[in-house]
């Protein structure tokens, strides 16, 4: 079995903590919009790029058993959240008389559209197993980033009226399978950050690369001019801006500097495995805070006779409260799980005595 890359896990570990203070900080804050603007990029093109490691290593691919191994991984935590979450609200009657409305809950957006969009991958890999020419790979991914943007369009006036048919926002998707596909490329070598960022001179030495120090500093000065002018970013929305792609631009330079401090991070012995740990976890992070969260909110409404809503007037203070318990219940949730995972997997392999 390949070892895993511990780079890819912190990155993980740190956009899903990112996630959770982007739950608690002021809507349409400054902090709000740089969080909104790159973290579910980030999963998605993280995404892309493990998926691309386990298709690629396959000898044959086949449709039908990625199909089951998606619902299994996706489908099914999501339906248990959404179960958890309907009986702790007490929806459960509802639920039963509308299984497709609690299934395609809007909260839920990332896991429908990281399934859709893995399925999507999935016939990208195998166009590109069919057509191996360089043109194919690159071709696909830029006509389909400039065809998006037109389907983003679409979606902010049709996209209310498809979802009441599919189980997915189409524009949501469109962007999102785009970092996905970036993903990809990064994987496959097609664009190699190192040989970017360093040039060999005469005597064997390294040294930093003036046009990647160029390309640096115009990635920098388009997400100035970005941040400036955006009022409002949340990619669940679809409201990233008025320029597409200097939304593409800033968060690709977040990525690549989350991507520098998790090279860092490596260096640093417990930060590094609590994060690699955070991040291998982060399905389940996602699931368990959604939870939590929801739990928090029933509390505090009962024991202060007021309702809030996380991002718009929850006091700093339980916002605070929300953070540290995530961690909390959490932690002892994943090694829990983890632990009972590896007791049935022993269970399994234990051979039956005659």
């Amino acid at each position: 079995m390949k070892a895993r890359n511990i780079t890819i896990d912190i990155m993980r570990g740190i956009t899903i903590t990112l996630m959770i203070v982007g739950h608690l900080v002021p809507y349409a804050s400054f902090p709000f919009n740089v969080i909104y603007s790159f973290h579910m990029p980030l999963f998605f093109l993280l995404s892309g790029f493990c998926s691309a490691a386990s298709l690629l290593r396959a000898d044959k691919l086949h449709f039908g058993k990625y199909f089951w191994k998606k619902i299994k991984a996706i489908y099914v935590p999501l339906l248990i959240l959404r179960l958890l979450l309907n009986i702790l609200l007490s929806n459960t009657a509802e639920m039963i008389a509308s299984p497709l409305k609690f299934i395609y809950f809007p909260g839920d957006w990332f896991l429908q559209t990281l399934f859709w969009g893995d399925l999507l991958f999935f016939g990208y890999i195998a166009l590109c197993r069919k057509f191996p020419h360089a043109s194919v790979k690159f071709f696909l991914p830029a006509v389909w980033i400039v065809i998006s943007t037109y389907v983003l369009d679409l979606s902010r006036i049709y996209g209310p009226i498809a979802h009441q048919y599919l189980p997915f926002y189409f524009g949501v998707l469109a962007l999102c399978f785009s970092f996905m596909l970036i993903g990809y490329l990064l994987h496959a070598g097609s664009v190699r950050i190192e040989q970017l960022q360093y040039v060999e001179t005469d005597d064997g030495k390294k040294r930093i690369s003036i046009p990647f120090c160029v390309i640096l500093c115009c990635f920098v000065a388009i997400s100035l001019l970005y941040m400036s002018e955006v009022d409002f970013v949340n990619v669940s929305t679809t409201y990233i801006g008025n320029n597409y792609f200097m939304f593409f631009g800033f968060a690709l330079l977040i990525i690549y500097l989350i991507y520098v401090a998790s090279k860092l991070i490596s260096r640093v012995p417990h930060l590094c495995s609590f994060l690699a740990f955070w991040g291998r976890n982060s399905l389940y992070v996602y699931i368990v805070h959604a939870f939590v969260h929801y739990s928090m909110n029933l509390i505090i409404e009962k024991l202060t006779g007021k309702l809030y809503t996380p991002m718009i007037d929850l006091p700093w203070y339980f916002a605070l409260l929300y953070f540290v318990l995530d961690f909390v219940i959490i932690i002892p949730y994943i090694l829990l799980h983890n632990k009972i995972k590896s007791v049935i997997k022993g269970l399994r392999r234990k051979p039956v005595q005659q």
